[in-house]
């Protein structure tokens, strides 16, 4: 991946998009019930949101570090579960499994490191929401945040 030329009064908190469209700048497409076909995955909300990044100004590391957290999730939760199905109680055990909270020896991995780990998730999946891939984003209600994108 080529390294990119940051701007030094860049801000780190990302950049809601015009409202109505999609990381391309274009509007979504609707999503219709029951069409498997074109609903959207796990993989696809991740994609779209390391996109969405990377178009935003997030530099190589934050993009990497986040790829790697999402790869988990996806690996635990199956890339290609439908985002429609996955629900508030599913995350929630995916928040509490040992691949998130313990390192490949059994230890206990910081408390920091866990966090990161549910942030990258929820800040995907509220993504997905802004984006209308998912009408409301499945965050459990122990580990919902006030998440809004704002405008820098």
């Amino acid at each position: 991946m080529a390294s990119k030329k940051k701007s030094a009064a860049k801000s780190k908190t990302p950049v809601l998009i015009e409202e109505g469209s999609n990381a391309e700048g274009a509007a979504p497409e609707a999503n219709t019930a029951g069409d498997s076909a074109h609903a959207p995955t796990l993989a696809d909300a991740a994609s779209g949101y390391l996109a969405w990044l990377d178009k935003h100004g997030a530099g190589d590391g934050t993009l990497s570090s986040y790829r790697m957290e999402l790869k988990l999730a996806m690996r635990e939760l199956g890339e290609a579960t439908l985002l429609a199905s996955l629900t508030a109680d599913r995350v929630a055990e995916y928040f509490a499994c040992d691949a998130l909270t313990k390192t490949r020896h059994g230890k206990h991995k910081a408390k920091a490191t866990i966090d990161k780990s549910r942030r990258v998730l929820r800040l995907a999946l509220v993504w997905a929401q802004d984006e209308q891939l998912i009408a409301v984003a499945p965050i459990p209600a122990t580990a919902a945040k006030p998440v809004k994108f704002q405008a820098v």
